[in-house]
């Protein structure tokens, strides 16, 4: 059996930006090596948490393996934005690698365990279930459990996190507009952009 040849790129604007962006990936990794090289010590750490949540066989921990997998997902797919020259797309992606991993966290920490993970699993069933769980999973509170074990890692990630939302997590000023450029052209002007 042989491997299936993929078709050319049809030339459509669609495909040469995916093209394109597929360039840019390989160029980033030849040009910024020391980055990529933090890239693949992030992503080792990443497989060594999947690594220990696999061992661990206590029921307990499920959801967290669930939700560390969802967090590498997402900080491979950032990765991929980042490389392709698509930063500012990244930031969402970014603070849902953080959010799965102070999910994950205050799920694994829970003081009395399962507790935690029945609120989170039964999210959607009525409208109280609903406020519980965005009360127990508020941002301060998973960010609050952080800091218990270690409260300078927590401050650093709630920094980036804070980064996310200001760069493009949210559709603020910042984000919208971090991308752009302003082009003058005669009496007025354009703005132009990725």
């Amino acid at each position: 059996m042989t491997d299936p040849v993929l078709p050319a790129w049809e030339g459509d604007p669609l495909s040469t930006f995916l093209s394109q962006a597929q360039w840019n990936e390989h160029v980033s990794v030849l040009k910024l090596p020391d980055i990529y090289a933090l890239l693949r010590h992030v992503h080792a750490a990443f497989r060594q948490v999947t690594t220990i949540t696999e061992k661990e066989h206590h029921p307990n921990l499920l959801p967290t393996r669930f939700l560390m997998a969802r967090a590498h997902a997402a900080w491979l797919a950032a990765v991929r934005l980042g490389l392709s020259g698509q930063t500012v797309e990244g930031y969402p992606v970014i603070r849902a690698v953080i959010e799965n991993s102070w999910y994950a966290l205050h799920l694994a920490k829970d003081p009395n365990p399962s507790t935690r993970a029945v609120i989170w699993l039964r999210r959607n069933d009525d409208a109280a279930a609903k406020a519980k769980c965005k009360t127990e999973f508020a941002i301060s509170n998973v960010r609050a459990t952080h800091a218990s074990f270690h409260a300078t890692a927590a401050a650093a990630l709630q920094t980036l996190y804070d980064w996310t939302i200001e760069f493009g997590a949210h559709p603020n000023e910042r984000g919208v507009l971090a991308a752009m450029t302003r082009i003058e052209a005669g009496r007025g002007h354009t703005f132009g952009g990725a």
